[in-house]
């Protein structure tokens, strides 16, 4: 491939550019496709992409897998697909592509929420749609159809399409989506064509700036700490104090007192800020003393080689001393129970959903709509996520430093340039130290105590 034959507009400095590239290799024509072979760098691939040469149609970037070519002819990497053919990828093509790059990232939720999203797109759209041919005009179509969709497509409306779906949802005036869950959908879509443009598959991206514009009422929602008036009727519940069982008569009073997951969740969210598939997730062997302190660990990693647990972030893998609170109320009582009843997980009646790799929906769906409106400590801002809110307000009251607050947390500094991990032993007395100054003035957990 000699560009001396091919009109392309390059100035002085692409020139340049283009020739140091060169410079140390060349350009080869193989049946299979159009090889740079010289040492590619990122910026050298964002050069190429920018100059959009001829012969490199469909430029992505993948290792080399000729076995017909001399080792030592391959270049880096290839700048070709061979199962792109030269009127480009289909929508169905590019969707499996991306879902298994989400899928080689290890996030089992995403990927699970993408490929849901990608099946409403492509029965819009056509998953036999060449991408190049996909226009603005489509992508707002589909845009229009997925703030139309009623709430429970598909389950719904088993066997109907998603046009049918929304004619039926408009003659008898059925809910929708709120504006963030639809944002969050249309925010997944422009993701799908922005990591096309990325990869070269398309040149432009249609799927630009398609979120919702949120109204005032839904500027100002968002999820906020419980109250301590909120906590002491939390705490208090029959749950708490006494029910004739923690199943369908958890909220009525009663001789009662058992100790198992709707009892724990909730304490153990307030006094560690794990989020609840960090704690149903656990094993027994994930409450480990590390000198001498009982600590949480957690990890996407099973002791006994298991599958079933996932954190949110690589930042999200660590341990968080267990607060003295928890130990007064008989958490360490509760481990050891389990581990002589034999049983893996420490709350083993949460059952992993087969479809979103997590164990929260049961518990999540119980606390948010049926605990707390029972209870009568509801209200919209409030989820079992606000137990993280109260965690971060407490430690924030205590003047935790921001490295112990983003270990405890899990959060990760992306603005750092360094890499700042707790896990030592010294450095676990620290943060046991900074989580026994969490505390909740006014809150009273006396009738807990074993």
């Amino acid at each position: 491939m000699n560009f001396q034959h091919f009109d392309i507009p390059l100035n002085a400095e692409q020139r340049y550019v283009l020739g140091k590239i060169l410079e140390n290799g060349s350009i080869a024509d193989y049946p299979q496709g159009s090889y740079l072979v010289s040492p590619l760098t990122p910026m050298t691939l964002d050069f190429l992409k920018a100059l959009r040469l001829p012969g490199f149609r469909n430029n992505i970037a993948e290792p080399i897998d000729l076995p017909s070519m001399e080792a030592k002819e391959l270049p880096a990497h290839r700048l070709c697909s061979r199962d792109i053919g030269d009127e480009g990828i289909t929508l169905q093509g590019m969707c499996d592509r991306f879902l298994e790059e989400k899928r080689r990232q290890g996030s089992h939720t995403s990927y699970t929420t993408f490929e849901r999203l990608y099946r409403h797109l492509i029965a819009l759209l056509g998953g036999r749609t060449m991408v190049r041919e996909i226009t603005r005009q489509d992508i707002l179509y589909a845009r229009k159809m997925i703030i139309a969709m009623p709430c429970f497509y598909p389950m719904r409306f088993p066997g109907k399409s998603i046009e049918q779906a929304v004619k039926i949802a408009e003659e008898q005036n059925l809910g929708r989506r709120n504006v963030r869950t639809i944002n969050s959908m249309l925010v997944r879509i422009s993701a799908l064509f922005k990591w096309a443009e990325t990869e070269w598959l398309i040149d432009k991206n249609p799927g630009l700036d398609l979120a919702l514009r949120l109204g005032p009422s839904e500027i100002r929602f968002k999820r906020q700490p419980f109250s301590i008036e909120q906590l002491n009727t939390i705490f208090h519940a029959p749950i708490y104090t006494g029910c004739i069982d923690d199943e369908s008569n958890f909220k009525k009073p009663g001789p009662n007192r058992p100790r198992r997951d709707r009892f724990w969740v909730p304490l153990i969210g307030l006094f560690s800020g794990l989020r609840m598939n960090e704690i149903l997730q656990l094993n027994e062997t994930d409450i480990r003393d590390i000198d001498n302190i009982p600590c949480f660990s957690v990890s996407h990693i099973s002791t006994d080689g298991g599958l079933d647990k996932r954190i949110k972030t690589q930042a999200s893998e660590r341990y968080v001393p267990i607060h003295s609170e928890l130990i007064k109320i008989g958490l360490l009582d509760h481990v050891q129970a389990i581990r002589q009843s034999g049983q893996r997980k420490l709350f083993p009646r949460q059952k992993l959903s087969p479809t979103k790799g997590t164990y929260t929906q049961r518990m999540s769906i119980w606390f948010s709509q049926q605990f707390l409106k029972d209870v009568g400590a509801y209200t919209p801002e409030t989820t079992f996520h606000s137990f993280r809110h109260n965690f971060k307000d407490a430690l924030q009251r205590a003047e935790t430093s921001v490295m112990q607050m983003r270990h405890l947390c899990g959060w990760s500094l992306p603005r750092l340039n360094f890499d700042y991990n707790y896990g030592t032993p010294a450095e676990i007395t620290e943060l046991s130290k900074a989580i026994e100054k969490v505390s909740y003035p006014g809150l009273d957990l006396s009738h807990l105590y074993e």
